[in-house]
C-alpha cells in the first residue's frame, strides 16, 4: 500500500513530514523518469535533496510513493556510515574509474561524479542524525526493513 511506511514512522517521530513536488523530466541512458524536490522535516528541523522515480513509473503514469522518498533518504545516509572514507565508499558501490563503458564509449564514472555521489550520502547522514535521535533511526530501519 502506497506511503504505507511513512504513516508508520510518524507515528513515532513527532513532526514528521514528507513531501515532494515535481519539478522535470530527467533522461539517462535508460530512459526519462521524473525528478522531484523533496523534503523531509521533523520537530528538529528539516532536510531537502533532489529525487529520481523511476523509468517504469514515468512509463506507466504511477505517482511518487513517499515511501520511496524516506527509503532513498535511509539508504543514502547508511551509504556513507557503513563505509570509513571515499576509497571504501567507491569499493562498495562500485565506482571504477578505470572501467572503461562501451555502451557509453567513455570510462563509467569520473571520479568527480563519485565525490558527488558521496558528498549527497555524507549530507543526507549528517541531516539524518541531526534530525533523529539513534532510537529513531533503529526504527526506521525496523520499518523498512522488508522494503
Amino acid at each position: 500500500m502506497r506511503n504505507e511506511k511513512v504513516k508508520h514512522a510518524k507515528k513515532i517521530i513527532p513532526g514528521l513530514t514528507v513531501m515532494a513536488q515535481k519539478k522535470e523530466l530527467h533522461r539517462n541512458k535508460y530512459g526519462l523518469a521524473w525528478q522531484y524536490n523533496f523534503s523531509i522535516a521533523t520537530n528538529k528541523g528539516g532536510y531537502a535533496a533532489i529525487f529520481t522515480d523511476s523509468i517504469h513509473h514515468h512509463n506507466n503514469n504511477i505517482p511518487v510513493n513517499l515511501d520511496d522518498i524516506l527509503y532513498s533518504w535511509i539508504v543514502d545516509a547508511d551509504s556513507f556510515n557503513y563505509t570509513k572514507d571515499f576509497n571504501e565508499f567507491c569499493l562498495e558501490f562500485g565506482y571504477d574509474f578505470k572501467k572503461y563503458d562501451e555502451y557509453d564509449n567513455k570510462y563509467r564514472v569520473g571520479k568527480q561524479q563519485a565525490e558527488k555521489a558521496w558528498r549527497g550520502c555524507k549530507h543526507a547522514y549528517n541531516k539524518m542524525i541531526e534530525l533523529l535521535t539513534e532510537e529513531q533511526i533503529e526504527k526506521l530501519h525496523d520499518i523498512f526493513q522488508d522494503y
